[in-house]
């Protein structure tokens, strides 16, 4: 920080809450090192004239957070093994790491990673647990009446996946598409409310032929990639809510430049969690006529 403090206009607004003293070695190493990282980042990369540091320390975990004024999450930087190394130390000890814009303008790293307590920990739930739950959601979703099915498994699907960007498209009409639901993409990058020609597209291939899609690398090729409208993005999943009555609409699923493509195995969970949605709302929707009641939330273009 010290470094840091000779090229910015002004010192680093630096908070601390809890004791240092009590963070195990490794994880205090660690800890530095990422502190380091991210403050260098923002001043050679982000052009930062003001930075604000806080370490929070509880029984439970160690918080760092590192927010700048400089230029946002420019792609060169995202892309940057710097930041690939901060992930890794937090996935190295059971942590996250994860970045996100700074309004007006800048970025914000959120570093977080546990810390051993006393009693043995509960073994991490299998994916096909974390399956199983999302599929509870969807079904509560899809029948209490109060709920967007959709919106709710594309969420989901997100946190099984972990995708960092989530989008539910729909088809506005025979040569149009419409993002209706996003989650997790940059302010100034988030495709919400977009209407794009269909003709090209990894959602429109999707909507049509209801098979899945992955892609190691949207950036590769503008014409699969421009529903999502940043070259921030590199991994792209797409699934179709194919129900019984037909494709609702397709989840696209993505991550940033930095990580790994989706798997094989996210490519199955996705496709059966995206097929239980699709038919939750069939038969939330048969449910409905039965009843004579109002028929669940879609989105707009269906």
């Amino acid at each position: 920080m010290a470094g840091a403090a000779t090229v910015l206009p002004s010192p680093p607004e630096v908070r601390l809450r809890g004791d240092l003293d009590t963070l195990p070695e490794p994880v205090c190493a660690h800890l530095l090192a990422v502190l380091r990282e991210a403050v260098s980042n923002a001043v050679r990369h982000a052009r930062a004239t003001h930075l604000r540091i806080e370490i929070e320390v509880t029984p439970a975990a160690v918080v760092l957070t590192v927010s700048d004024d400089g230029q946002g999450l420019d792609p060169a930087v995202v892309s940057t093994s710097g930041l690939r190394n901060l992930r890794d130390r937090a996935e190295q000890l059971g942590g996250t790491c994860r970045w996100r814009p700074t309004e007006p303008h800048g970025t914000t790293v959120e570093w977080q990673v546990p810390l051993t307590s006393a009693s043995p920990r509960a073994p991490a739930p299998t994916r096909q647990a974390q399956l199983m739950t999302a599929m509870r959601r969807v079904g509560r979703a899809a029948t209490d009446g109060r709920s967007d099915p959709l919106t709710e498994t594309a969420t989901a699907l997100g946190e099984l996946v972990d995708a960092d960007c989530v989008a539910l498209i729909v088809e506005e009409d025979d040569e149009q598409l419409q993002v209706v639901r996003t989650r997790g993409f940059p302010r100034d990058a988030d495709p919400r409310g977009r209407r794009l020609p269909s003709a090209g597209t990894l959602a429109d291939h999707v909507l049509s032929s209801g098979v899945a899609l992955r892609v190691d690398d949207v950036r590769a090729n503008p014409s699969v990639g421009r529903t999502l409208g940043t070259n921030r993005i590199g991994p792209a999943l797409v699934v179709p809510l194919r129900g019984a009555t037909g494709v609702h609409g397709a989840i696209s699923l993505a991550r940033f430049a930095d990580r790994g493509p989706f798997t094989v195995e996210d490519e199955e969970l996705a496709m059966t969690l995206a097929t239980h949605g699709a038919l939750a709302l069939d038969l939330a929707l048969d449910l409905c006529g039965v009843a004579g009641i109002s028929r669940p939330p879609l989105p707009a273009g269906r």
